[in-house]
């Protein structure tokens, strides 16, 4: 759906759901842009833009393939069809189970004053993620991860240069989640001052690469500047673990 929404500028973009068998299936529709023929066969490519990188539609490139990962996990499919010029439809099919997820599709509504399942999250400190990122798409993501959990406080920064003013402001951030790969000062080069200043010399710093590869794995660690090194597509569980550890170490702090 985001994606019909960036390349649709005109025409309509429709979402159809509907449930056959045991089976539910997501249709989305878009009079869009459309692909070329000869370019469909790398849409599920990482870091796949089909000719985008230079306009002026903002986007990473792993969007469906990490969508498409997902599916199969699932035990699902995902299909498409298009047309340069004429549009895309996407086709998503997903099996339905016995569990929970399947029950609740024919569960009545719950009735009125019933509470909500715990927030295990609830009563946890807050604590405060600075993540220096220039990729607004990802920028977006990690707010909606963060806005899922009520003990993170996101703030955010687009150049290396905004992240160390919003490091040194008060109250100083628990956590530090620093792309590499930044405009004007290089996310080591941002990091590199911050462990010279008294203030933020102690703040955990995490880089984010999108080069899983050893030898930038093994130049960042050896830096000295990165308490760990996370890969794009970020991985969630991994990023969760990683808030509840914070969230244990700030609790820690405060007591």
């Amino acid at each position: 759906m985001g994606n019909a929404i960036k390349f649709t500028q005109e025409g309509h973009i429709l979402l159809r759901l509907r449930r056959e068998g045991k089976n539910i299936n997501f249709n989305v529709e878009d009079t869009g842009i459309g692909i070329a023929v000869d370019k469909q066969h790398r849409l599920f490519r990482a870091f796949e833009r089909l000719g985008q990188e230079s306009s002026a539609i903002e986007g990473t490139g792993i969007g469906l393939m990490i969508t498409k990962q997902l599916v199969e996990l699932m035990g699902g499919t995902l299909e498409f069809a298009s047309e340069a010029g004429v549009g895309t439809t996407f086709t998503l099919w997903l099996p339905l189970t016995n569990g929970p997820a399947t029950a609740a599709l024919d569960a009545p509504v719950a009735a009125e004053g019933a509470q909500p399942p715990p927030n295990p999250h609830q009563n946890s400190p807050k604590i405060r993620v600075l993540y220096v990122e220039d990729n607004a798409d990802n920028r977006a993501l990690m707010q909606d991860i963060a806005d899922e959990r009520d003990d993170v406080q996101l703030i955010l920064a687009h150049t290396g240069e905004q992240g160390l003013e919003l490091a040194l402001s008060t109250p100083h951030p628990d956590l530090i989640l620093m792309d590499i790969n930044l405009p004007g000062i290089s996310g080591q080069q941002a990091a590199a001052r911050l462990k010279k200043w008294t203030d933020t010399r102690d703040i955990p710093i995490l880089a984010l690469s999108a080069d899983a590869t050893v030898p930038s794995m093994g130049a960042a660690n050896a830096s000295g500047l990165f308490a760990g090194y996370l890969t794009k597509p970020l991985n969630l569980a991994e990023l969760m673990a990683l808030f509840d550890t914070t969230a244990a170490r700030v609790l820690s702090g405060r007591k």
